[in-house]
């Protein structure tokens, strides 16, 4: 399993355009081969700083969807409402290590 995390800063008067553009593809991305969900998370301090989560089968199905048209006509449509650079974050679980 692959965990994504994107965090994103909005100018203020394009962050509702972003929600709505959010929710309108968020069951293409869920229904996208390999995504297991994807939910719209807001920062509890900064109103103006969301960030995506999305669990994954792999590593392979979120390069899939990255390379999709879904992802580039999202992309393309969200990119411009962005106030600073998106931060990406993929992670998977740790393993613990044994105790000898």
């Amino acid at each position: 399993m692959l965990y994504r995390i994107v965090r994103m800063e909005f100018e203020a008067s394009r962050k509702d355009d972003f929600i709505r553009a959010f929710y309108s593809k968020q069951p293409f991305i869920k229904a996208f081969p390999g995504c297991i969900d994807v939910a719209l998370m807001q920062d509890e301090r900064d109103v103006n700083s969301m960030a995506t989560w999305s669990l994954w089968e792999s590593n392979n199905d979120l390069e899939a969807y990255r390379s999709s048209d879904l992802f580039k006509e999202t992309w393309d449509n969200v990119k411009p409402m962005f106030s600073g650079k998106p931060k990406a974050y993929s992670l998977t679980k740790h393993k613990q290590i044994a105790n000898d």
